[in-house]
C-alpha cells in the first residue's frame, strides 16, 4: 500500500511540475518529444531538435548525419508519406500549438534550408541564436503575445472518395506531380500523366493513396 501512494505522490507531483512550467519550458518540453518521436525510426539520420532564440520560441532542426532535400524538409513539416506515420499532423503543427513563431529545418553539411513562421532563418543564422535549456526558460515568465496563425495546407490523402478524372495529384511537399487521366474502379486502378515526362501510367490506387494528396474542398474554394 505504502509504494502504490508513493506512486499516486509522484505521479501527482509531475502532473503539477507540468502545469506550473512555463510557455518557454513547454516548448522546451516539445522540441524533447519531438526528439523521442523521431529516434526510433530516424536515429540514423542525427535529426537534432534544438530551441532557440531569446525567448525560447525558435524551433531549429539540423539533420548532421543525412542529406534532407526540400522536399524532404517540407515532408516532415506537413506530416506526409512516411512522415505523417511518425507523427501525425507532422512538425509544424505540433510546433506552432505550442507557441513557437518560427521553425527552420537545415543541413550540418550544406546549405539547404526551409524556414516556416514569423523569422525568415538559414542555418548560419538559426545557430547565432542562443540555445534554450530548460533552466533558461523558466526565467522567462512575462506575458507573450500570440504567434501570428500559420494556416494548415488545404490537401487530404488521395482515395476513392476524392479522385476524379482532371484532378491534380500533389507528392509529400505538396508540389503538383501527375494529373488523373483515366479511372478504372473495378480494378482499382487510375491512370495518371505526370506533369515533367507527360508519361501516362497505370496506378493501384490503393497503393499509391499514401504518397499523394489533392487539395480538399477548402482549397479549391
Amino acid at each position: 500500500m505504502t509504494d502504490r501512494i508513493a506512486v499516486v505522490m509522484f505521479m501527482v507531483s509531475v502532473s503539477v511540475g507540468a502545469l506550473a512550467a512555463t510557455p518557454a519550458q513547454q516548448r522546451v518540453q516539445a522540441a524533447a518529444q519531438l526528439q523521442r518521436t523521431f529516434q526510433p525510426d530516424l536515429g540514423g539520420w542525427g535529426l537534432h531538435f534544438v530551441v532557440r532564440g531569446k525567448n525560447c520560441d525558435v524551433l531549429h532542426m539540423d539533420a548532421t548525419e543525412v542529406n534532407l532535400y526540400p522536399q524532404m524538409m517540407e515532408a516532415m513539416a506537413y506530416g506526409t508519406v512516411e512522415y505523417g506515420r511518425i507523427l501525425p499532423g507532422g512538425v509544424n503543427k505540433m510546433v506552432f500549438d505550442r507557441g513557437f513563431r518560427t521553425v527552420v529545418y537545415t543541413n550540418a553539411h550544406n546549405t539547404r534550408h526551409i524556414s516556416f513562421g514569423e523569422a525568415k532563418l538559414d542555418r548560419k543564422s538559426a545557430n547565432k541564436l542562443r540555445v534554450c535549456t530548460d533552466a533558461i526558460a523558466a526565467k522567462i515568465t512575462s506575458t507573450e503575445r500570440q504567434p501570428s496563425k500559420i494556416d494548415t495546407p488545404p490537401f487530404e490523402s488521395l482515395s476513392w472518395a476524392n479522385v476524379a478524372i482532371g484532378v491534380r495529384l500533389y507528392d509529400g511537399a505538396y508540389k503538383h506531380e501527375a494529373t488523373v487521366v483515366g479511372i478504372d474502379r473495378q480494378d482499382g486502378i487510375i491512370r495518371v500523366r505526370y506533369v515533367r515526362s507527360g508519361d501516362v501510367e497505370p496506378k493501384l490506387l490503393n497503393a499509391v493513396a499514401r504518397f499523394w494528396y489533392v487539395k480538399s474542398a477548402r482549397g479549391r474554394q
